[in-house]
């Protein structure tokens, strides 16, 4: 309703600035070359008007078609999403596979993925007789937008688990920026857990961590740095969300990523395209920035925590990165120090419990992306370990 309105009033401006340039500059009391030029003028803005109209046409078509090719998956049902708050949306989840006595597993990622990126794992432990759930956040996909309501993602996600309909204790696996939320879980309902599976998750902070270390910047001058790359990606995600997705271009900011089940990948690539998807992402920017460490808490130590890390060589750097870059050698020894110090915090996520392992993915491949996507399969044969 709002790109309709908003398209009526530059139509309307457009038209109205387009025949007052035209009445004045037209009469014959003006030079002809000054009535040419406010002629070729009005052509030029209805041009721009034109170009506007398709654009956005291209954007809300991708999204329409979309929508069509890739309906709902799962159920809907009503999710409560602040303490503080009776209000309720529309949740969209998929719980699928054989109902037995083991562990049903629950997969959470960071603000921006939702159900669709979880499909081949689910697949492929079905195919191993295993149950799991997937879903859209709030915000996401076939969920409804979040509202003024929400007030933590931690909140939230415990209605999330409720509302699913299934028995715990669950096995939580948490990829990326869904670490944090499958933890603090852990701490509030150890009860609910079976186990925690952390995929290449990072550290709190830890982006800026090793920029601090490897820098030599102080506290002040990392806050700084911190707030500055905060108030760019608010500003790139504007204009995402003002130009990229209105307009269809999104895929030229995300290329999208491959899938273990080819026939997927239009599918789960087609959810980057969408609002949705931009409008978490900004909404929560903040949250991501300004959060708190749950990893400062401490939980029930018979909950085992396992990783699965991506660990590249300092070799390896080199040939991935620097080389396909054409890095100098500062730069290169800049990118093999960062990678060391990153396996080394992720690493430690592991101390956080007594229990668990370790599981080191070495090959070039691997990547965060790797583990829903094409690695969909090296991710599941650890998980039915």
């Amino acid at each position: 309703m709002r790109i309709f309105f908003l398209l009526s009033c530059l139509d309307l401006c457009i038209s109205v600035l387009g025949m007052i340039l035209y009445g004045v500059f037209t009469s014959t009391y003006g030079p002809i070359w000054i009535r040419n030029q406010y002629i070729v003028l009005n052509v030029i803005l209805r041009l721009i008007f034109l170009v506007i109209i398709c654009l956005l046409i291209n954007g809300a078509s991708k999204e329409a078609i979309g929508k069509s090719k890739y309906p709902a998956r799962g159920q809907i049902t009503d999710l409560k999403i602040s303490n503080s708050s009776s209000t309720k949306v529309r949740f969209h989840f998929l719980c699928d596979g054989p109902k037995s006595e083991k562990p049903v597993f629950l997969f959470e990622g960071s603000a921006s993925h939702g159900l669709a990126d979880y499909l081949s794992l689910q697949m492929l432990l079905k195919k191993n007789g295993r149950r799991s759930c997937i879903w859209d956040k709030p915000g996401l996909g076939y969920s409804d937008y979040l509202t003024t309501d929400y007030k933590s993602h931690s909140d939230m996600f415990e209605y999330l688990v409720n509302s699913l309909g299934e028995k715990g204790p669950f096995e939580l696996v948490g990829w990326g920026g869904g670490g944090t939320l499958i933890y603090e879980y852990a701490f509030k309902r150890p009860d609910n857990v079976k186990s925690l599976t952390f995929l290449d998750s990072p550290t709190f902070d830890m982006e800026f961590e090793i920029i601090k270390k490897l820098n030599n910047l102080s506290e002040d001058d990392t806050k700084k740095y911190k707030m500055s790359q905060y108030l760019s990606r608010k500003f790139l995600l504007g204009l995402i969300n003002g130009l990229a997705v209105p307009f269809g271009f999104v895929s030229l900011f995300v290329p999208g990523y491959r899938v273990f089940y080819p026939e997927l990948t239009d599918e789960v690539n087609w959810y980057f395209l969408t609002e949705k998807t931009w409008i978490a992402q900004e909404y929560l920017l903040n949250d991501l920035f300004f959060g708190k460490d749950a990893y400062t808490l401490k939980i029930d130590q018979s909950i085992p925590i396992n990783l699965i890390l991506t660990v590249k060589s300092d070799e390896q750097i080199k040939e991935l990165i620097c080389k396909k870059r054409g890095l100098d050698a500062e730069k290169c020894k800049y990118e093999i120090d960062s990678n060391r110090i990153s396996i080394e915090y992720r690493t430690k996520l592991k101390d956080l419990s007594t229990k668990g392992n370790i599981y080191k993915c070495t090959m070039d491949d691997c990547d965060l992306g790797y583990y829903v996507g094409v690695g969909a399969n090296y991710t599941v044969d650890i998980l039915l370990k």
